[in-house]
């Protein structure tokens, strides 16, 4: 592909996976029956970080995802200095400290068009998705975040003083969930949509200018 641009960091080791899955603690029934303050969809690490965040003030937090964990990804494994001081703070917010198996990065490969160079890239780290999105949620849960997983929103629209949620459980029939907040954490792909059936005008969706791509 022409003008194509290829980044490749180098950490010393492989990291672990984590054997263990995190098991639901809340099923369909218990997360229709009573609306939530903060609804959560998506356990990558800005929802299971935003999940711990809210709940540490005594609020009752819902997390789903449309998969379980462990998960495999491919992308965003590499962490930033600033990532790293994000992990350290977030691990002060709970009694149980995080445990993440953080390996050093060495050296950073640019390749494009036939030419790549290395440069020394002594900062930050490297920890697959696996393992970070686990431990993260399990931090979450630590906190009294209640766990939904193999959950997918469908959509959402505004109902009174609540948002309503519908979702689909293990591919069985959708139902709803209420609650006074609502964070989109889906990343990318979210196909979240607001419900406008009953509406003759749709809302757009808000993306943030000058978006970047991160390494990893």
């Amino acid at each position: 592909m022409a003008g194509a641009c290829l980044c490749h960091v180098e950490s010393p080791v492989m990291v672990s996976h984590p054997e263990v899955g995190l098991s639901a603690t809340a099923d369909p029934q218990a997360a229709a029956a009573d609306p939530w303050d903060v609804v959560i969809v998506g356990a990558g690490p800005a929802g299971s970080a935003t999940a711990t965040q809210v709940a540490k003030h005594g609020l009752r937090v819902l997390l789903l995802d449309r998969e379980h964990l462990p998960r495999p990804k491919v992308c965003g494994c590499c962490l930033s200095p600033l990532a790293l001081s994000e992990l350290d703070n977030l691990s002060n917010q709970n009694n149980a400290r995080l445990q993440l198996p953080i390996q050093p990065l060495q050296n950073l490969t640019v390749a494009s068009q036939g030419h790549a160079a290395s440069v020394p890239y002594a900062t930050g780290g490297v920890l697959s998705r696996i393992n970070l999105d686990t431990q993260l949620a399990h931090h979450a849960v630590l906190a009294r975040t209640a766990w939904l997983p193999n959950t997918r929103a469908l959509y959402w629209k505004d109902e009174n003083e609540c948002v309503a949620i519908t979702v689909q459980t293990n591919n069985e029939t959708p139902y709803r969930i209420q609650t006074r907040r609502l964070v989109l954490a889906a990343g990318l792909h979210d196909a979240v949509r607001y419900d406008n059936s009953h509406s003759a005008e749709s809302r757009r969706r808000k993306r943030p200018p000058n978006n970047r791509i991160g390494l990893g």
